[in-house]
């Protein structure tokens, strides 16, 4: 611009020719940033079968770059909370989530929405407790079948499925199907328990 003045250039016309550059390039570098926001939260996926392939990937980035992925989960799930649970002979405590899944974001005009209601435990149960089911239904399918064939036949120590029928007649004597009992109160043992106001008014809520 300089050396357009120095060459006698009118000085209005330059200003409103820098102007309009300076417009543009503001403009492409708009465009630029678009670009690799979008490259960030698309990550090296390239097309749908890519995502489908890859779906809890893709979700997880998802879940850490999209806003519009946020408020989509905020519809579909409307309920989530976190209750405590508990072995029948082990004082740690444990997270049990229960959530309401409401498919209204994906139900077709006409259609009414559909609701589900779903529990997780939110942690690796101890090997006993996950060959539990297994183990109980092959000793029932073969009552004589001994602590070795059981554990031959899944693959695992005897000491775990020695303690996963022993387990399963503690369930049995409790009048129980569920392996953990949820708290509602403090119970009488319990590891890492803090006890106060807030977790009183989880439990009672």
């Amino acid at each position: 611009m300089a050396k357009a003045i120095a060459r006698g250039g009118k000085l209005e016309g330059l200003v409103k020719e820098s102007a309009a550059v300076d417009a543009e390039l503001q403009a492409a570098r708009l465009e630029k940033a678009n670009v690799e926001s979008q490259e960030h939260e698309t990550g090296d996926f390239q097309s749908c079968d890519d995502v489908a392939a890859r779906l809890p990937e893709a979700m997880a980035l998802l879940a850490k770059t999209s806003f519009e992925f946020a408020d989509l989960l905020r519809r579909a799930i409307p309920s989530f909370v976190i209750h405590p649970v508990q072995d029948l002979d082990c004082p740690q405590v444990r997270p049990r989530a229960k959530l309401r899944l409401q498919l209204e974001p994906w139900t077709a005009p006409g259609e009414l929405p559909q609701e589900h209601s779903i529990t997780l435990d939110l942690f690796e149960p101890p090997q006993h407790l996950k060959h539990l089911a297994a183990c109980v239904a092959i000793k029932q399918a073969q009552p004589k079948a001994s602590l070795n064939v059981i554990a031959a036949q899944l693959g695992i120590n005897r000491m775990t499925v020695k303690r996963a029928l022993a387990y399963h007649r503690l369930m049995q004597e409790a009048g129980v199907t569920d392996p953990f009992r949820e708290l509602q109160d403090k119970p009488p043992k319990a590891s890492r328990w803090k006890d106060g106001p807030e977790t009183k008014a989880r439990l009672s809520a």
